[in-house]
C-alpha cells in the first residue's frame, strides 16, 4: 500500500512539475519594426511617394500657458535643387471642426541643394482656444515643383 501510494505521488509530482520546464525556455528576440502612419493630423512619422519627401517629423508641443514650440523635419529622396517650408499657427473655429490660419507670421526656411530641411519655430499662444501648426514644403527637382503638406495639432 505504501509502494502504490509512493507512485501515485511521485506520478502526480512528475505531472505538476512538467508543465514548468518550457517556461525556463529561452526567449526568442522580438523583431522591432518601424511604424507608418496613414493619417498625417495624428502621427508626425509619414511615408510618402519616393518622388518626393520620404519621411518627415512635424512636432507642436505647450512650452506654457502663452507659448507653443516644435520643430519640423523633413528628408528627400533624392537631392532636390531647393526645398523651402513654411510654417503657419492655425485656430480651430468654435463649434467646428475647421482650422484657420492665425493673424500671426509665418516661419518659413529654405535649403538648396540638400536632401534635409530642419526647422524650430514657436508661435504665442492661450488657453482659450485649440491650435494646430500646418507646414507646407515645396521642392524644386529638375524645374519640377512637389508640395508636400503636414498637420500637427498643438498637445
Amino acid at each position: 500500500m505504501k509502494k502504490q501510494l509512493l507512485s501515485v505521488s511521485l506520478a502526480i509530482a512528475v505531472l505538476v512539475i512538467q508543465p514548468a520546464v518550457p517556461a525556463f525556455a529561452k526567449e526568442q528576440p522580438s523583431i522591432k519594426t518601424e511604424q507608418s502612419c496613414d493619417t498625417i493630423e495624428t502621427d508626425t512619422r509619414i511615408t510618402v511617394n519616393p518622388q518626393k519627401i520620404t519621411a518627415g517629423t512635424l512636432s507642436f508641443n505647450r512650452r506654457s500657458d502663452s507659448l507653443g514650440v516644435g520643430t519640423l523635419q523633413v528628408i528627400s529622396s533624392t537631392t532636390p535643387s531647393s526645398m523651402k517650408a513654411t510654417i503657419r499657427l492655425q485656430v480651430k473655429k468654435n463649434g467646428t471642426s475647421t482650422y484657420k490660419n492665425a493673424s500671426t507670421a509665418s516661419v518659413t526656411a529654405k535649403v538648396t541643394n540638400k536632401k534635409t530641411l530642419t526647422k524650430s519655430f514657436s508661435f504665442k499662444i492661450s488657453t482659450a482656444k485649440k491650435y494646430r501648426v500646418k507646414a507646407t514644403v515645396v521642392e524644386t527637382i529638375n524645374g519640377n515643383t512637389v508640395t508636400s503638406t503636414f498637420y500637427k495639432k498643438l498637445s
